[in-house]
């Protein structure tokens, strides 16, 4: 004879509850993991700068500095109206086909800088007159371009140009130029190179530092500084140091001449390194 199955209905009703609130709990779990992944496409990706073992470090380059010099003069009818001067490096060592392109484009640069443009010439002339009308002597215009730095760093040198352009009795004017070569391939490069980003990212890295500092100290700028900046900023506007990357903008672009060139330090630290 089979004996009955005695059911608690006590047992049961615990049993139900204890599952119910395990299912709960399940799905309260599995909805707080979906909202954290749900999260992740709105932050921004890690910024990395993986060391690759061929790239010529510091230690494989050597920067040299003699007689690496052009000048420009223009003079008429015995009169020496504008000077014109460059010094600029000469990158050594490392991929020798690399380093030959690299010099080659320091080279070409260093003749369109230091060449004296049609424009100069007739404001130069002007000026001439204008001392003679007012029995003034005339004071020789002025450019002189040099190498402000040279840095060497994973793989890429940065070289900054300096050049003051003095005329007549103006305060001089400094003009920033700076170009960045990859030490591999020898071509120059842009800030998204040198970051391992896309332009886009190295863009908004640049517009966001300089939104910073605009806002921080508005009268530096021009009023309307904020909404030309996208138009203005250029990838190529950089160069490496030993304290970080230098960001800059020249006079006259977001902030008149008088406040001279605007620039900024961001440590490497603070972009991956």
């Amino acid at each position: 004879m089979k004996k009955k199955i005695r059911i608690d209905t006590a047992t049961v009703a615990v049993s139900l509850i204890t599952l119910a609130i395990l299912v709960i709990a399940l799905i309260v779990a599995v909805s707080t993991a979906n909202k954290k992944d749900s999260s992740k496409p709105n932050t921004p990706p890690s910024l990395t700068f993986p060391q690759i073992s061929d790239v010529p470090q510091r230690d494989d380059i050597t920067v040299n500095f003699n007689e690496s010099t052009l000048e420009d003069v223009y003079e008429k009818d015995g009169t020496e109206y504008i000077y014109s001067f460059i010094s600029f490096p000469v990158i050594e060592g490392g991929c020798q086909e690399a380093t030959e392109k690299i010099n080659e484009a320091i080279r070409l640069f260093a003749n369109e800088r230091v060449a004296i443009k049609q424009h100069e010439k007739e404001n130069a002339e002007e000026a001439y007159k204008r001392a003679e009308n007012e029995a003034m002597g005339f004071i020789q215009f002025e450019f002189v371009t040099t190498t402000e730095s040279v840095y060497v760093k994973n793989g890429y040198a940065s070289i900054a140009f300096r050049r003051v352009r003095t005329v007549g009795l103006n305060d001089p004017s400094e003009l920033i130029t700076t170009m960045c070569f990859d030490l591999i391939s020898g071509e120059e490069v842009d800030l998204s190179a040198f970051m391992n980003v896309g332009q886009d990212m190295a863009m908004s890295f640049i517009l966001d530092i300089f939104a910073q500092h605009i806002r921080i100290n508005p009268n530096v700028y021009y009023n309307d500084a904020l909404d030309t900046l996208p138009d203005v900023v250029d990838l190529k506007s950089f160069y490496l140091t030993a304290d970080g990357v230098v960001l800059y903008f020249n006079p006259n672009v977001i902030t008149p001449s008088v406040n001279g060139v605007q620039r900024f330090t961001v440590p490497f630290d603070k972009i991956g390194y």
